[in-house]
């Protein structure tokens, strides 16, 4: 049994794109234990993994004495390898017979972030890598537990589980990434109209808003879980869905590991870098020569290149989702 030191980030979108390197990991070394640093918010992604044995939780903005403390509790396991893509402090201090290099230079060819992090694992070895991760032997994210509550939620709604459900993530943490409001609700109102469709709006406390308002400029009976489930339980609720349609956000990137049909809306980021990966996933942006910029702020003052995608286009994605 190998002991493997796995350091991720800390946003959970970020740390849902390194989940593929998890999967790697324990496929090329077969027995595996692993020890996970992660963001306080991401940790409950690897809670329900069999060979995640221990989870840290990381505040990457606590000074030097917190840090310290995390690489003494770290410095008192033995690991046979250190994978570190966060290029940390920790991985140059801790000792393994085999570590990933943050001197590893990464072809210009290889853009998608998960492919990236995955690139990183060739320091340990030519088997480590492989351009086109398996959708085979996923790691398991939601628990029985998690079905069960989520069923639950479901069940609560009038022929919902009869229905075709579409989930709505209309939030992310930059509101430059968000399609507006008016826009998921005119959406909502042509889904449930010509597919019988039943809308689930999805998202943590931030999006509490949000959800409101598309609520409130629409007259479509909505389900909505908003904050009523956690990241696991989330992952599972997207799986009971046919079509996941969500703004470049963490949903975005959750749907793509588990291979769901995704329809993303993409604003000033970078569809090549951040964009789905999921077997059947459609990209929808507009054609702005400034775009992607990958800003945190509109050199323009505007979010042009969110406000000409129109709902006509977004439709077309889902449809051609919904009949594949």
């Amino acid at each position: 049994m190998q002991e493997i030191l796995f350091i991720t980030l800390t946003n959970v979108g970020d740390v849902i794109l390194t989940l593929p390197v998890l999967n790697r990991l324990s496929q090329v070394l077969n027995q595996v234990n692993f020890t996970v640093l992660c963001g306080y918010r991401a940790a409950e992604l690897f809670k329900e993994i069999p060979q995640v044995k221990h989870i840290i939780p990381y505040e990457k903005h606590k000074g030097f004495v917190y840090q310290m403390q995390i690489l003494q509790q770290l410095q008192k396991k033995r690991f046979d390898v250190v994978v570190d893509l966060r290029n940390s402090l920790f991985g140059w201090l801790i000792k393994a017979p085999k570590k990933t290099s943050p001197f590893l230079r990464i072809p210009k060819n290889i853009m998608h972030m998960s492919q990236r992090h995955l690139y990183k694992l060739s320091a340990l070895g030519k088997e480590f890598f492989t351009e086109q991760e398996s959708m085979q032997s996923k790691m398991p994210i939601f628990s029985e537990d998690d079905k069960e509550y989520v069923d639950k939620l479901l069940g609560q709604c009038q022929n919902t589980l009869k229905d075709i459900l579409i989930a709505f993530a209309c939030g992310s943490r930059s509101s430059l990434k968000r399609w507006s409001s008016h826009n998921y609700a005119q959406l909502a109102e042509r889904l449930t109209k010509k597919y019988n469709a039943r809308i689930i709006l999805i998202g943590d406390q931030q999006d509490i808003p949000i959800s409101a308002q598309v609520k409130q400029y629409s007259s479509v009976e909505f389900v909505d879980l908003t904050a009523c489930t956690n990241l696991r339980q989330t992952a599972y609720l997207l799986s009971r869905c046919k079509v996941v349609v969500t703004n470049d956000s963490a949903i975005s990137h959750l749907a793509s590991y588990l291979d769901l049909a995704v329809v993303t809306i993409f604003g000033p980021t970078s569809e090549q870098r951040y964009g789905p990966w999921s077997a059947q996933s459609i990209v929808v942006k507009s054609q702005l020569q400034c775009r992607p910029c990958e800003k945190p702020f509109c050199p323009f003052q505007s979010q042009e290149c969110l406000q000409r995608i129109t709902v006509d286009e977004v439709e077309n994605a889902i449809r051609k989702l919904i009949s594949n």
